[in-house]
């Protein structure tokens, strides 16, 4: 079993158990959760969040999971730190597009799971976490015996690693190891969407 799959079912026993305390006002399944995960409705892939940090193609709160220390280190440009306590505790509202990610990913799995109890449908989490971002976006790795098409998608991913200061690598050698060399950080403006005074008017009555 790979580790994406492993943290899919942890997300999954999670949210099952969780179905239990769930509000009663969104009828809600574990049919329809175990769906949503095997549809991969409940992630987005480093990939895909690259492209939308860059075209602002949505928009959406990207949200850092990690500890204070991991964050100030590095994070993904744009993202906003913040602990478990204080995102079900307020945090985001239920109108936003939300994006958590920690390091692997179960941190934000269970993150993911404790916002599906309180009835948020815009939740996504970021697929293998950091880790994954690290070695999908800012340091992919291309062997010198890669077929054409593998060399046309690093071709992009190449463009993505150096636009987030990255290291793209190509070796002969699969067992190549990632530079530790942490990449400079970069700055994006962050825009968060007013909340309408009609959720808002809702949301309170609901606290």
């Amino acid at each position: 079993m790979t580790q994406n799959k492993i943290l899919a079912t942890i997300a999954f026993l999670l949210a099952a158990a969780a179905l239990i305390v769930r509000a009663p006002d969104r009828n809600f399944s574990s049919e329809a959760l175990a769906s949503m995960i095997e549809n991969e409705q409940d992630h987005i892939t480093p990939l895909e969040l690259a492209r939308s940090i860059i075209g602002k193609s949505e928009a959406f709160r990207l949200i850092d999971l990690r500890d204070s220390a991991s964050y100030y280190r590095y994070h993904i440009p744009g993202a906003e730190l913040m602990t478990l306590a204080t995102l079900v505790g307020g945090g985001v509202h239920r109108n936003e597009n939300i994006v958590l990610y920690s390091q692997g990913g179960t941190h934000a799995a269970q993150g993911w799971v404790l916002l599906e109890t309180k009835n948020f449908s815009r939740v996504r989490t970021l697929l293998g976490g950091i880790e994954g971002w690290n070695d999908m976006i800012l340091y992919p790795k291309l062997q010198t015996s890669a077929d054409e098409i593998k060399q046309k998608e690093f071709q992009e991913r190449k463009a993505l690693s150096l636009f987030f200061g990255g290291s793209p690598i190509v070796s002969p050698d699969s067992a190549i190891v990632r530079s530790k060399e942490i990449p400079k950080q970069k700055l994006l403006p962050q825009k968060k969407e007013p909340i309408p005074k009609l959720e808002e008017d809702k949301l309170r009555q609901t606290c």
